[in-house]
């Protein structure tokens, strides 16, 4: 048995197993549906379906609170806000709830329109402040609240043995009484002199008055606020219970935990020890018991509340009309005394301690030893649900109440469709109801959902997207169970995508004249491009240079793979190299490498020739002066070239930044005076101190930009020889985002590049991301998340996962490629307005629904593939035609899917095994170097069947299995081609004679990863068809077969429709022919 509202139990049978019954149900608000399945010993199933409206008469739902205990941030919605301990509550004139957020020594405020904020405490358990706001001063376990008719707020200072008051008028704390010491004197004098025994509650009455419950004391006290005066109202001082119909200072309470004033002066008390709630009648001070016999237990409701039973009462207040509502908080209830009978009720709480759930009936929701009770001033009634750290309000429902709530979304467009380059969505409207609203929430279909603070006026922000369409909703329901809901299509474009352009993440060598994407690579350094859009890369594990062109073909370009020092005058694929960091070009087109455990600097020409133009390849430092490539260099990680050909090296090793001039090729140092460490900004750069710089990189002004990766900065020299720092404190760390570089923390930076408008990009490797520098020197995150890992491709770069991003460069069009070093890839960010965008179906049925793991698909789009090709071999090849189909899934892993078939227009492939379900990136990168993406969700199956005219409507692609009564077996065709309309048409099947058993066979995709057999069932023309077999085809890549029995009662029906649900996912429909 299960309820679609979320609960679920097993019925009884009864003696003679055929009949069955279930009793408490429980319901929410509006539609139910009930499901009974049964299952036989054989595994058969089957269900009933019962539809039940519940509109009870009243319900719960949650105001404050989300269940987990912690702190949550000033104008959190209090409904997404964390509390700790939530005693006690009142709501002022205005509708504003307060709450003791007792473990977090604070009292908190939620505001009308739903936003919570901190009103009293700094958090920190103590005694401190007075005199000063209250907001810094320290409370010691508040567990009383309470505010006057001036809105000042009175606090139960438990800890500290006092009871503070907080002015409306400038948030000044002050202490009203106790002097801190836990015992009990001062009557008739000052109350700030005044002694208190571990106070409870404290309540104002309408006069100003402040009533106390000094549990310690076993006496309920008074302050009368005219003369400040303190006074013992109810109580002798003795533990007990005596005293009813005499004066109230006479009787004895027993741990008197709470006080109310009635709006005539009564008073209240819960005598929680003696299991009774007593009245201090206002005219002559006597005291009476009014509800409780005194024995604990539950009991009693339908008759007089003097004789119920009831069980640590701990709040009590008055409506209006003089009923009592208390909260039983050992009972876990809410119970109600009406004024004009006297009769005991309960209003909420099942009896049982826990949570299930807001909108059910009141009496049938769990309370966790409910506590404080307050009502606002349309009379609702709010109660503190302490151990389940929430704050509730009772809702009643309007009878016979069928009226939906009026809903509406008002920003940021009135419209049903929205556009916005931003992963997070705020929206605001308006809400409505006859009687009142209980919920209303937000989801989306793309992943996530959430409660919105119930206000007239309500607001949500932070709504996570993701790339392309997101379809969101927010419902509304009345405490009816009547539902509104208003939806919005946001589409989520960001300015800039991050994809990958090589590397498939495995450590190796291989790939090379294929797709980039297939190529492994070994801890790649650095990237450079040229003008033509080639992209080169130090792929230094494996001692080569490799070149990504501009259709995405991965090749060798300099390094024949095996390390050493060799080939110059050849070419340079020839050559040998080791451990190359760093990559760069000139304006010529020469291509420079930093060979770096070579301790030389060597270039390849246009042509392909490499030769040594710095370093003697022994580690040392000499030469300055004299011809770069007899100096000698230590451990160079980095090489640039300036606008003139000029190069600088960072001799990293030697802490020094050494420059080659184009016109002499003579070397001399340009920064750095050889010496470990970091000193000399603001001074000549050849005086100061390096710390391992790393990188360099030269401005279009001709300023010098290193990375010092020892001292977590970048410095700069001018072209006047001046050293000076530019990003970085030095302090390893992340922070800074939004203000002056120079303040900002970065870890371990190791690149460097500028884009066309001179905007410097740093890779900031240890904290996983890429950082921007603006021209006013403003820092900011322009790509990665901070966690470090592998994710993101197809969707912005801020929420992409890098891992140790090492380098990166821009070419002429505005694309940032960087050097994904610990994900062993070369990544590329494109502005995502210059791609094109992808439609994706299912290959048989044609529908834009969801695609299953292992089914075939079909993407179109504009400039695909240069040329059309069939794969031609199996297993498929995930190249065709230099195209290739990237699909990132929604936990981010990437997989590059088989390929049937490639044209400009259209590519046909199979969604890749274990593709995991929700919402897929889908990328194709075609051999021309166009990139088109879009999305794709996933499930688990989404059945689609083939027609013959594959268009996935029509006649089916299907064949007849006719089975003779002596065993023969004979197919026939279910469909016949016609020349002249170059289409195919049925074949009327006919089912006689009588002994002929005759099967349809049939052939889809998306069906084969069903989970229960019984989940499926098949539609013939109205008639549920027998499945003999549902599942993969076997000989096909992505084929699916169905098999059914046809029926002979079918026969003279015409056109039938075949459709099949396959786990509650309905095909398309196909059609056969019957005689």
């Amino acid at each position: 048995m299960g309820d679609q509202q979320g609960a679920s139990g097993i019925a009884s049978l009864g003696f003679n197993r055929s009949e069955w019954s279930v009793i408490s149900i429980p319901l929410a608000p509006g539609h139910n549906q009930i499901i009974m399945v049964a299952v036989d010993q054989a595994g058969n199933i089957g269900r009933a379906f019962l539809n039940v409206n519940s509109s009870p008469a009243s319900s719960l739902v949650t105001v404050a609170g989300t269940g987990a205990s912690g702190l949550s941030a000033n104008g959190t919605p209090a409904v997404s806000a964390n509390i700790t301990r939530p005693i006690r509550i009142d709501i002022d004139g205005a509708g504003n709830l307060y709450l003791t957020d007792s473990d977090n020594q604070i009292i908190r405020k939620v505001t009308p329109e739903g936003a919570i904020i901190t009103v009293a405490g700094n958090g920190i358990r103590g005694y401190s402040g007075d005199g000063g706001p209250a907001i810094k001063a320290s409370l010691s376990f508040p567990i009383g609240v309470a505010v006057d008719l001036s809105g000042n707020i009175y606090i139960c200072d438990n800890g500290n043995n006092r009871i503070r008051r907080v002015s409306a008028t400038n948030g000044v704390i002050t202490t009203l009484t106790g002097t801190g010491a836990q015992a009990y004197s001062g009557d008739g004098g000052p109350a700030i002199e005044a002694q208190l025994n571990s106070p409870q509650n404290v309540v104002v009455d309408n006069s100003g008055n402040v009533y106390i419950s000094d549990f310690g004391n076993s006496r309920i006290r008074k302050v009368t606020i005219s003369d400040g005066t303190i006074s013992t109202v109810a109580g002798s001082g003795f533990i007990g219970f005596e005293g009813d119909g005499g004066p109230a200072t006479s009787a004895r309470l027993n741990s008197p935990n709470n006080v109310f004033a009635d709006k005539n002066g009564n008073l209240i008390i819960c005598d929680a020890g003696n299991s009774r709630i007593r009245r201090v009648n206002s005219s002559d001070g006597k005291i009476s018991t009014i509800v409780g016999n005194g024995t604990r237990g539950y009991g009693g409701d339908g008759g007089p509340a003097a004789e119920a039973l009831i069980n640590v009462p701990a709040g009590a207040i008055t409506d209006q009309s003089g009923n009592l509502y208390f909260s039983d908080r050992a009972n876990h209830r809410v119970r109600k005394v009406d004024a004009q009978t006297g009769l005991i009720t309960t209003v909420a709480g099942s009896g049982r301690g826990g949570f299930n759930g807001d909108g059910l009936a009141a009496p049938a929701s769990d309370l966790n030893f409910p506590t404080g009770l307050a009502m606002d001033p349309a009379g609702n009634l709010y109660i503190g649900d302490r151990d389940n750290l929430r704050i509730r309000k009772l809702i009643n429902s309007v009878a016979t109440d069928n009226v939906a709530p009026y809903l509406s979304i008002e920003s940021p467009t009135t419209s049903t469709s929205f556009t916005t380059t931003s992963d997070i969505f705020s929206a605001s409207g308006k809400v409505s109801d006859n009687s009142a609203i209980i919920q209303i929430s937000w989801s989306n279909d793309r992943g996530g959902s959430g409660l919105i603070p119930i206000s007239g006026n309500w607001s949500v922000r932070s709504i996570p997207l993701q790339l392309g369409l997101n379809n969101l909703s927010v419902t509304a329901w009345d405490a009816s169970g009547n539902v509104s809901t208003a939806r919005i299509a946001v589409n989520y474009n960001p300015e800039q995508i991050i994809t990958t352009l090589a590397g498939t993440g495995e450590d190796g060598d291989t790939g090379d004249g294929s797709s980039g994407l297939l190529a492994r690579l070994s801890l790649p350094t650095s990237v450079a491009v040229d003008n033509a859009g080639n992209v080169y890369f130090a792929d230094s594990g494996n001692h080569r240079i490799r070149k990504i062109m501009p259709g995405g073909i991965i090749v060798p370009f300099a390094g024949n793979g095996n390390l050493g020092s060799s080939g110059d005058g050849g070419l340079a694929v020839n050559a040998a190299l080791n451990n190359p960091q760093s990559v760069t070009l000139d304006s010529s087109g020469n291509v420079y490498i930093a060979d770096t455990n070579n301790n030389r600097i060597r270039k390849v020409t246009p042509a392909g020739i490499i030769s040594t133009v710095a370093g003697t390849g022994r580690g040392g430092f000499t030469g300055d002066g004299g011809p770069a490539d007899k100096a000698r260099l230590n451990f160079p990680y980095g090489v640039a070239s300036d606008g003139a050909g000029n190069l600088f090296i960072a001799d990293t090793a030697n802490f020094r930044i050494r420059k080659v001039a184009v016109s002499s090729g003579l070397i001399s140092t340009v920064a750095g005076n050889g010496s470990f460490g970091n000193s000399g900004d603001n001074g000549p750069a050849v005086d100061a101190r390096l710390n391992t710089p790393y990188s360099v990189a030269i401005s279009r002004e001709g300023n010098l930009f290193i990375v010092d990766v020892g001292d977590h900065k970048v410095r700069r020299v001018s072209p006047d020889g001046i050293i000076n720092r530019v990003i970085g404190t030095g302090t390893v760390g992340y922070s800074g985002d939004g203000g002056p570089a120079t303040n900002a923390q970065i870890d371990t930076p190791t690149g460097i590049g500028f884009d066309s408008e001179n905007n410097l990009y740093l890779a900031d490797l240890g904290n996983n991301r890429i950082r921007k520098i603006s021209t006013a020197g403003i820092i900011s995150t322009f790509a990665g998340n901070g966690i470090a890992g592998f994710a993101g491709d197809g969707g912005s770069p801020l929420l992409a996962q890098l891992s140790l991003p090492s380098a990166l460069a821009f070419d002429s069009s505005g694309r940032l490629y960087l050097a994904d070093y610990g994900n062993l890839r070369i990544r590329m960010i494109i502005a995502a307005r210059s791609l094109n965008s992808l439609a994706v179906f299912s290959a048989a049925s044609y529908h834009s629904g969801s695609l299953a793991p292992e089914s075939i698909g079909a993407v179109f789009g504009r400039e695909l593939s240069g040329s059309a090709k069939n794969a031609e071999s199996t297993p498929l090849p995930v190249t065709l035609e230099g195209l290739v189909l990237q699909i990132a899934d929604s936990q981010g892993v990437v997989k590059l899917a088989p390929l049937f078939y490639v044209s400009s227009g259209q590519v046909n492939f199979q969604v890749p095994a274990g593709t995991y379900p929700g919402t897929a990136t889908i990328t194709v990168n075609s051999a021309g170097g166009n990139i088109t993406t879009g999305t794709m969700p996933v499930a688990t199956v989404s059945p689609g069947f083939f027609s013959a005219n594959s268009n996935g409507q029509g006649v089916a692609a299907a064949f007849l299995l006719r089975v003779k009564p002596d065993l023969q077996q004979v197919y026939e065709p279910v469909s016949a081609y016609d020349a002249s309309t170059g289409r195919y048409n049925p074949v009327p099947i006919d089912l006689e004679p009588e002994g002929d058993t005759v099967y349809l066979i049939m052939f889809g995709t998306g069906f084969r990863n069903r989970i229960s057999p019984e989940m499926a069932s098949v539609d013939a023309g109205g008639q549920n068809a027998e499945i003999l077999y549902l599942g993969a085809q076997g000989d096909f890549t992505g084929l699916d077969q169905l098999n059914i029995r046809l029926d002979r009662n079918l026969r003279g029906r015409g056109d039938i429709n075949i459709k099949c649900m396959v786990e509650g996912i309905a095909s398309n429909s196909v059609s056969i022919r019957i005689k």
